[in-house]
């Protein structure tokens, strides 16, 4: 870690972003814009970890690609995006190691926190399917539901308890009941 002060009144390249030195604390770069994220709280965490866990085993079992938790960080348009977990589907990513992932995932999965405005998450979402991501979930744990946004759709899909998130073709196979999420 370095005592290196960043300017977060600075506009910056993504390039700029990439070379970052490290205060040990976590920024996506939004319209040029550092913005620090905050940390998660409990049910953030324990959503995202519980999702991620069995989304990667199902991908790794079955060779479908790659998974990453919520400090990757990816090319979205001009910005990077830090989403709570993500999937890139296998022979997308062909370099390894960068600060700043040259892609846009298949696959994306936010976590509403209760510090998250409903635009700036609809924004984000918005990025995404503009950048090519396929899918994308955005679990709300005060609603319990979630909110499924395929590329190419006009209108997300809401599911409550009763429902069953479904990988469809990104990653073909997997199901996971939503009541689980919030156990």
């Amino acid at each position: 870690m370095t005592t290196e002060a960043i300017n977060l009144e600075k506009i910056y390249t993504l390039k700029e972003f990439a070379t970052l030195p490290d205060d040990g604390k976590r920024y996506e770069l939004k319209d040029g814009r550092l913005c620090e994220m905050p940390p998660a709280g409990e049910d953030h965490c324990r959503i995202g970890n519980k999702l991620n866990g069995y989304l990667t085993y199902y991908v790794y079992q079955h060779k479908l690609g790659e998974t990453y938790g919520a400090d990757a960080n990816f090319k979205i348009g001009d910005d990077s995006l830090s989403p709570d977990m993500a999937f890139v589907a296998a022979g997308r990513l062909t370099e390894r190691g960068m600060a700043v992932i040259p892609l846009a995932p298949d696959l994306v999965l936010e976590v509403v926190s209760p510090g998250d405005s409903r635009p700036e998450v609809n924004k984000k979402i918005a990025k995404y399917l503009k950048a090519g991501v396929r899918l994308c979930w955005v679990i709300d744990p005060r609603k319990q539901t979630v909110q499924v946004y395929r590329w190419g759709e006009s209108e997300p899909i809401t599911l409550g308890l009763e429902a069953e998130l479904d990988g469809f073709e990104v990653v073909s196979g997997f199901k996971f009941k939503v009541s689980w999420l919030f156990e």
